[in-house]
């Protein structure tokens, strides 16, 4: 992997990449479609559910949105943990693989997947920002739903 001679700099990058994959979720999970947008590049390419029969390749940030956002509609609240992630800077671009666990309300049932996302991620003039996005499901379960609530006391 190519690093530049500033270990400062480099640091730097990466906190900024790692923000920008963190802010995804965060933005997905508050379903806040402004800060989603300023997760992607403006010709960002977004492949969802790569390698079932369900893959979707969407191409703009404003359609990478739009389509996320029609699916969150049909869903309940979500909440996507990052299990780990690895950045590979290369000057102005980072490859990031991370793996993440996300839970979700559907139709009644808590739906958990395993996921991996495969991202390219570009520095612009003020931000950094993913132009390339592979969303990979790797296991999933669901079960029946129940209201919150603590177990009652005996």
């Amino acid at each position: 992997m190519a690093r530049s001679t500033n270990k400062v700099s480099d640091l730097s990058s990466e906190l900024q990449v790692r923000h920008v994959v963190e802010g995804y979720f965060s933005a997905i999970d508050r379903r806040h479609s402004a800060d989603l947008a300023g997760c992607f590049a403006d010709n960002a390419i977004a492949t969802y559910q790569t390698g079932t029969k369900d893959e979707q390749r969407i191409s703009g940030r404003d359609e990478i949105v739009n389509q996320l956002q029609s699916i969150l509609m049909r869903l309940g609240p979500s909440n996507h943990s990052i299990s780990n992630m690895h950045v590979e800077l290369n000057g102005d671009t980072a490859n990031v693989t991370t793996f993440a666990v996300v839970q979700f309300l559907a139709d009644g049932r808590v739906f958990a997947r395993g996921l991996r996302y495969e991202d390219r991620v570009a520095r612009r003039a003020e931000y950094w920002a993913i132009t390339e996005r592979r969303h990979y499901p790797l296991w999933q379960y669901d079960v029946a739903a129940t209201l919150p609530g603590l177990p009652a006391s005996k």
